[in-house]
Order: C-alpha cells, then sequence, then structure tokens
C-alpha cells in the first residue's frame, strides 16, 4: 500500500507548492508559505510507522485514511497555515488524492495523471517521467484564467521596479517633475469637495432613539471622509506652497511629491483611507464617488435603493448592521445569527428600493469561476474575463440553525484581490454563500464544493 500513498503524497507536495506560482488566486496568504521537502520525508515516515503498525491482528484493517488526512493536512502541512480559507484548501487536496480509489487502475490523482500502485523506485521515477503533464492551471483545479493573472502579475511587478528605476520618467512634453505635480495638485484641490456637515446631519435625525444601525454606519463612513478630506486638503496646500517657495519641503512632503508623480496614492493619504491597490487617478475617481454616494444618503438620511458596499470604508460596519437590525426585529440573539446572500438578476443600476428585510448590496466581482444568472448557480469561468461583475446581491441575516447545509458554497468576500496576504495582511470581510450544482460537503471549514476550493473562487470588493 505504501508506493501508492507515497505517489498520492508526493503529488500532494508539488501541487501545494505549484499552487503558490498563480498569486492570492491559489493561497491566500500565498507570500509566507514555505512546505519543505522536510515536511515531505515526515510525512512519508508517518505513513511508514501508520501503515506497518497493521501486523498481527490488525493485518487486515484498512489504510487509514482519515487518520494520515488529518495527520498530513491539519499538523504536518497545516502547521504551516494561518489562514482559516487556506486550510480549507489544503484539507481539500488531500480529500482528492489520499482515497480508496488510488489503489484502481485507471484512477487520476490530478488531470491527466494517473495513480501507480506496483512496481520498483525505477518503474514510479519512469512514471513520473514519461506520463506527468505539463504544469499548467487545470492540474492544479484553478481555471486556466489563473494563468492570465500570474502573467499579469509578473508584467506589473516588472514595470513597477522599472519605473521605480528610472524615477518615473519625464513629464508629459517634456514638463518638469515639479510642473506636473502643481497641475495635479492645482486639479485635486478644485475637484475636492467641502466636508460632510456633521452637525447638521446629527441634529437633523434627531434623539438618540432615532439612530439605527444604518444611520450609525452613515455617521461613522462621513466622519473618517471627513478626517480624510482634511488631511488630503492640508497637504496639497502646504504642497503647493512648497512649490511656490513659501514653505520648506520637507521629508513628508517630498515623499508625497514622488508618489504622486508615479500615479501612487501618498502613504498618508492611504493610512488615513481604505484597503486599495488602485493608482493615484483612479483612487481619486473612486473618492469623489463614494462621497457622492454619502452625500445623497446624508441628504434623505434614507439608504440608497441598493449600496455600494465597496464603497465604504469599514463594509464589516455595514454587514453588522445587518444582522443588528433583523436581530432586533426578531429578538434573536446577535451572536446566534449570522449572513446569507442571495443573489438576485439585477444590474446594480436596477434596484428602486431597498428589500423589506435586509438590504441590496453591490460593487462585487467574483474571481474563478462566474455567476449565472439564468441558472442562478456558479459556472465556470469565461476564458480572459478574470473577475467578472456580480449582480445585486440581497444581503440578508438568518439564525446559524436555519442555515443551509447542501447546495451552496461558503465564498469568503476580500476587500482587495491580495486577499489573505498584502500590508497590512488580509483583507477578509465575511463569507456569502452561493449555489452550486456541484456536490458539496459539510466539514470544520463551513459547506462548500471540492471543485470550487480548488479554483480559488473568491468574492471581492474592488477589482485593481
Amino acid at each position: 500500500d505504501f508506493p501508492g500513498v507515497l505517489l498520492a503524497l508526493c503529488c500532494f507536495h508539488a501541487l501545494v507548492n505549484g499552487r503558490r506560482k498563480f498569486g492570492f488566486i491559489g493561497w491566500s496568504c500565498s507570500n509566507i508559505y514555505g512546505f519543505t521537502m522536510g515536511d515531505l520525508q515526515q510525512c512519508a515516515q508517518v505513513a511508514i510507522n501508520m501503515l506497518n503498525a497493521r501486523t498481527g491482528p490488525r493485518a487486515s484493517d484498512p489504510v487509514p485514511f482519515a487518520d494520515l488526512k488529518y495527520i498530513f493536512g491539519e499538523i504536518m502541512y497545516g502547521g504551516h497555515i494561518t489562514d482559516k480559507w487556506d486550510r480549507r484548501t489544503c484539507v481539500t487536496y488531500l480529500e482528492t488524492l489520499i482515497v480508496p480509489e488510488l489503489f484502481e487502475d485507471g484512477h487520476e490523482l490530478f488531470e491527466g495523471f494517473k495513480s501507480k500502485t506496483k512496481g520498483t523506485c525505477s518503474d514510479f521515477l519512469d512514471h513520473i517521467d514519461y506520463n506527468l503533464p505539463p504544469e499548467n492551471p487545470v492540474a492544479f483545479g484553478l481555471h486556466p484564467n489563473a494563468d492570465i493573472s500570474y502573467l499579469q502579475n509578473e508584467q506589473s511587478s516588472l514595470f513597477s521596479q522599472l519605473i521605480e528605476i528610472s524615477g518615473g520618467g519625464g513629464g508629459a512634453a517634456g514638463q518638469s517633475k515639479e510642473a506636473v505635480i502643481e497641475k495635479m495638485v492645482v486639479d485635486f484641490l478644485e475637484r475636492l469637495p467641502e466636508d460632510f456637515n456633521m452637525f447638521d446631519i446629527k441634529s437633523r435625525i434627531g434623539p438618540s432613539e432615532n439612530i439605527t444601525p444604518y444611520l450609525v454606519v452613515l455617521l461613522q463612513e462621513c466622519e473618517k471622509m471627513n478626517g480624510l478630506l482634511g488631511l488630503i486638503r492640508k497637504s496639497l496646500l502646504d504642497l503647493q506652497l512648497g512649490l511656490q517657495g513659501a514653505l520648506n519641503i520637507s521629508d513628508m512632503m517630498d515623499q508625497q511629491m514622488n508618489s504622486m508623480f508615479l500615479d501612487r496614492i501618498p502613504a498618508v493619504w492611504e493610512k488615513a483611507a481604505w484597503r486599495t491597490l488602485k493608482s493615484l487617478p483612479v483612487w481619486f475617481v473612486d473618492l469623489l464617488e463614494r462621497i457622492d454616494q454619502f452625500t445623497k444618503w446624508q441628504d434623505s438620511l434614507k439608504m440608497p435603493p441598493s449600496v455600494w458596499i465597496s464603497g465604504t470604508a469599514n463594509p464589516m460596519a455595514f454587514v453588522t448592521a445587518v444582522m443588528q437590525t433583523t436581530a432586533r426585529a426578531y429578538q434573536w440573539p446577535l451572536d446566534d445569527v449570522e449572513t446569507f446572500t442571495d443573489i438576485t438578476k439585477m444590474d446594480w443600476e436596477d434596484a428602486t428600493a431597498q428589500p423589506e428585510e435586509g438590504a441590496y448590496i453591490h460593487g462585487l466581482f467574483i474571481e474563478g469561476a462566474r455567476w449565472d444568472r439564468e441558472l442562478g448557480e456558479l459556472q465556470d469561468s469565461i476564458l480572459r474575463d478574470l473577475a467578472p461583475q456580480m449582480p445585486i446581491v440581497h444581503l440578508k441575516a438568518i439564525p446559524t440553525k436555519e442555515r443551509r447545509m447542501t447546495g451552496y458554497y461558503d465564498c469568503p468576500v476580500y476587500y482587495v484581490s491580495q486577499r489573505g496576504g498584502g500590508n497590512p495582511p488580509g483583507s477578509y470581510v465575511f463569507f456569502g454563500q452561493l449555489r452550486t450544482s456541484d456536490k458539496t460537503v459539510s466539514t470544520l471549514y463551513g459547506i462548500y464544493s471540492y471543485k470550487w476550493v480548488l479554483a480559488g473562487v473568491g468574492i471581492l470588493m474592488q477589482v485593481d
């Protein structure tokens, strides 16, 4: 039994290491994992010990697949993994590889590579050399789009380094760096709106008993936006005076100039804003659109027909507000409530009013798969469509005991494409449930389908 188990274990080791190539769709924290030959050797020794223990009265015992998978996935390799969703991926690989079928002729360990149970060491090496297919995303359970994402990330990293080395090159039409930045400063100041009048908003809301969880979100977002607007305005005015010679250029101002010249968000702004991977011009437009949403919201003190949840600095606060409102209405303990996502067929602009229960949200994109509106379920991605737009989502709160246990995929929702990585690490917000016709399982890691886990399916609030 050992040769077949060892071959499957080696495939597992190769897959979990090779998956890192595809970045955050491969592993949510792909930048911190390192699975070594030591892990493989220790797991092989564990397999030898457990298989050899079947002697005497235990000689006819079956292979302890469940024990092997637990030790490999939760202890040996799982000991390196800090992210829940990555542990789910690790365990899923073992659930598809370390199975009784691996001793059957013709069983595929992964697409294009069959298991082998008998032969010498040389026979197994020849089997690997001659029969192992070329590396491709499908072998890892990923869609071919993952290769496109990988190439785009490599290209982006290369050109980013070239720009840094060159210092950004020359300005438009031969303009100096200072002239380019001065135009940007004037443009940003002209487009920057006034702060929200918090006194007016609070006075229109009235006494504290009128404040609902949704209005708390509005107040928090407006206050945070005021802090950011004040910071941007002051730094731009100081920089303008510095460029005019009325102020000395400080180190912080110099760093701000370098960032703006490279179309990057100045660090002092980014620290006071929200997680993003956008360039400065795109980010500034995004800022104005966020302000527009909150301006309309505070004018009427009623939620928009569909909330652009990606346009909130703290989307988890809005998710919590949905849970609090529903829990209060039905007298449920908040600890016994969880979210449920009902995917509608409406486009982002189609909603005319909020539902009686829960909330309509939009601004979400799906990576690793696509949502079929006609079938109302997950389907394979379309080639070159890396992150298709999701329809409006009806975000609800339900008692935990009423959770759907089959036919759904627990899909993590992330703020940016870095998923569990980046600096600071982690952009996970909450998880939604997406209907699927593929076979699902219920484990410690929730309800899910092996297919969509290995495909790295996740929902993003922003595309890069």
